[in-house]
């Protein structure tokens, strides 16, 4: 039997191809697809709700969106921040609202609409997709916690101190708004910047900041450091670190977190 060149092998039995169909099922279970009419009233609803809420669709069906998704959350300026972090390059973003599954829980869920016309383009609905956000925004609820209690820790620790964290390389992630009077520096401005651009290789401190970084990279303990660190208008200033490395999952060494007290004064008064 001849083979035409031009044609592809047909795939042997155990060749896994990619399926579609098998993306779809996924899709229609983990999304709750709807259609609303003008006056926002439920038309239809997939059957998924009832693994999202645990609701069923003949529960909504005939009844106002509102009823179900709730946009008057205490946190709702939180969220929307968070839907406007999601947008996608082409200004699409989710509405994020809470839902009440049966079991009494929040659910925060994303919603995608758009609006659906007619043969004659007269607005008939609406039709959406939402989805279930709650793990995700309750990460990040926990992180702006977890932000706020930094400024709560910055103001009570006093004017002089500064809290940061950074990369295992020493990429700048975060500085506490203290770091304007302390050093002269706007925290935005800094921002990706590296540690070491603010000190010189005589300065005192950096080698044995140096040190310190490769020590915490191979996981042995080295976590405290004095340090010298360049002012925005000249000069320098003395800080004493404290600081707490991070590892992932792996026990690799990824950032790190601390605080750095502004020690000059007092280390010029006791000398």
């Amino acid at each position: 039997m001849s083979l035409n060149k031009n044609q592809p092998p047909a795939p042997s039995e155990n060749t896994t191809q990619p399926s579609l169909t098998n993306w779809v099922e996924v899709w229609s279970e983990e999304f709750v697809f709807y259609h609303l009419d003008t006056e926002g009233i439920f038309t239809f609803v997939s059957n998924s709700v009832k693994e999202v809420l645990g609701l069923e669709p003949e529960d909504m069906v005939g009844r106002n969106a509102s009823e179900f998704f709730y946009s008057n959350h205490p946190l709702q300026n939180l969220l929307k921040d968070l839907a406007d972090q999601r947008a996608t390059s082409a200004g699409l973003q989710p509405r994020i609202c809470t839902a009440t599954r049966t079991s009494g829980e929040t659910a925060y869920l994303g919603i995608r609409e758009k609006t659906v016309h007619d043969a004659e383009d007269v607005v008939v609905g609406r039709s959406g997709m939402a989805y279930d956000m709650t793990e995700h925004v309750a990460a990040e609820l926990l992180l702006h916690e977890s932000e706020q209690k930094y400024r709560r820790l910055v103001e009570g620790l006093g004017g002089d101190n500064i809290i940061f964290t950074r990369t295992a390389s020493g990429e700048i992630t975060y500085l506490s708004p203290s770091v304007k009077n302390v050093l002269g520096y706007a925290s935005e401005e800094v921002l990706g910047m590296n540690w070491r651009d603010f000190t010189r290789d005589y300065f005192i401190g950096r080698a044995e900041a140096e040190l310190s970084n490769a020590r915490i990279a191979q996981g042995l303990d080295h976590h405290k450091i004095i340090i010298e660190i360049s002012h925005a208008k000249g000069g320098t200033r003395l800080f004493e670190v404290q600081q707490h490395p991070i590892f992932n999952d792996q026990g690799t060494y990824v950032s790190m977190e601390g605080i750095a007290k502004d020690i000059t004064q007092s280390t010029r008064t006791s000398q």
